[in-house]
């Protein structure tokens, strides 16, 4: 703490007061912790207000008994039973499996629910069908008005968003928030426009204003709410109102790219108003051909966010919406001048789109990898995993079957060997998607390991 930890200067809060422990003893100890905890979190929902004994764990030291009787169960509308949730389902992300973590987020969110007199109702997110209904530029939502989030409960909801965001693409599920109540996304502290726009927070953009200026850390809880939009556009597919063109595949196809467009659009005006601190302070170029730079920011917040803009960036790319070989291409679409293109010209088209694609997607998947390079402290490492993972599905792609180059096989090590150190330095779970790049590469469980 404040430094370099000597005995002579560790805090008090830094002894443990009893015996010392071996590294088995202190995984013993955090379950202990971890089952106390869950106890009482289950009372303190079921309207308890004082644990009995018999809920403890029959190992709990009598510190921890202690310690659990002496103050009383907080209500269901606390924010310190809210934090507490929040909190635990980090945990489960960390230890238990997919679908478990999930269960806790549903029931976090209905512990918002419950806090009504604190914090407006989290509705469940409409269908991505009712989402196309109108347009993202249409009139702020008007719901009434909602008591103010107190600091800790702010906190708590953008970790729970980002956790949200982060379940609903790993699992292809829509997020549980609803990323159109603009209200809710205000209340949190977003400062938008009436269209629904991120106001600019750099003072050099045409549009600031220091009243809609944000500081850092809610410029980048605003990309974690793009995000969820991204995460929810995804999972939909070509899910559209069935009053829409029954028969025509074209006019789908054109209302999803009209969406996919906003998304772009909302991404693109994020970048932009960005201040000084999201772009890296200090590059290191790469020292050979083929090779790996690094890029380092002045806040670490910062790094870790810009690394999820790129993720965006290459997830909106590959997801783009095309029109139908059904209905070649308008002029507009292909940038011509003929009026009726013909379906050669569609298909020229449409090749230099996917080229152009896998140009861009390159581009920001080697900003992730240089990153994740420079160094990072943990806590911006821990945001790394479906970043990186993406960078590798785009990077560790040979372009030739049969051989793989010198410079794909040098993206693939820096990858695979960011994604381990993640996971074992950390304990933040990351060798899953290890797993599923190997695989995809045709490569060892091993691949990767130094002797």
């Amino acid at each position: 703490m404040g430094g370099q930890i000597t005995i002579g200067r560790q805090s008090q809060l830094e002894y443990w007061p009893g015996p010392a422990l071996d590294t088995e003893g202190w995984v013993r100890k955090a379950r202990e912790y971890y089952d106390l905890a869950v106890s009482l979190l289950r009372q303190a929902l079921a309207g308890a207000t004082r644990p009995p004994t018999s809920s403890l764990p029959e190992d709990a030291s009598p510190q921890t008994v202690i310690a659990a009787q002496a103050a009383p169960l907080p209500t269901t509308d606390s924010d310190e039973l809210v934090a507490a949730t929040a909190i635990l389902c980090v945990y489960e992300f960390l230890d238990a499996s997919g679908s478990e973590w999930s269960r806790h987020l549903d029931g976090a969110k209905t512990l918002f629910e419950v806090a009504k007199d604190k914090m407006m109702p989290l509705a469940m997110p409409p269908s991505m069908a009712d989402n196309f209904t109108y347009s993202l530029s249409g009139p702020v939502n008007q719901l009434s008005p909602a008591a103010r989030l107190t600091q800790g409960r702010k906190a708590v909801f953008w970790n729970f968003a980002r956790q949200d965001m982060l379940s609903a693409f790993i699992n292809n599920t829509s997020t549980r928030l609803d990323t159109s109540d603009l209200a809710m996304w205000r209340n949190a502290g977003l400062k938008l426009t009436p269209e629904g726009l991120v106001c600019p927070s750099n003072t050099d953009h045409p549009d600031y204003t220091p009243e809609n200026a944000m500081p850092e850390d809610l410029i980048s809880n605003a990309l974690i709410w793009l995000l969820m939009k991204l995460v929810n556009f995804i999972s939909a597919g070509d899910d559209l109102p069935e009053g829409i063109s029954p028969l025509g595949l074209g006019v789908r196809q054109r209302e999803l790219l009209e969406y996919w467009e906003g998304l772009d659009r909302q991404l693109r005006v994020w970048y932009e108003g960005l201040p000084d601190t999201f772009h890296s302070a200090a590059v290191r170029p790469a020292e050979v051909k083929g090779g790996i730079a690094e890029k380092w920011f002045p806040r670490p917040m910062c790094a870790s966010i810009m690394q999820s803009y790129h993720f965006a960036r290459i997830q909106l790319l590959h997801n783009k919406p095309h029109m139908s070989t059904a209905v070649p291409f308008s002029a507009r679409d292909c940038a011509l001048s003929e009026p009726h293109p013909s379906p050669g010209i569609s298909l020229a088209a449409r090749h230099a789109s996917y080229a152009s694609i896998l140009q861009l997607s390159r581009s920001h998947a080697k900003e992730i990898v240089a990153i994740g390079a420079g160094r990072s402290d943990e806590g911006t490492r821990i945001h790394s995993v479906q970043p990186l993972w993406t960078a590798g599905l785009v990077l560790g792609i040979s372009e030739d079957d049969d051989e793989v180059s010198e410079e794909t096989e040098g993206w693939r090590r820096s990858i695979i060997s960011q994604l381990r150190g993640i996971e074992r330095d950390m304990g933040w779970a990351a060798e899953y998607r290890v797993e599923s790049l190997l695989h995809l590469w045709g490569l060892p469980p091993d691949w990767g390991i130094e002797d």
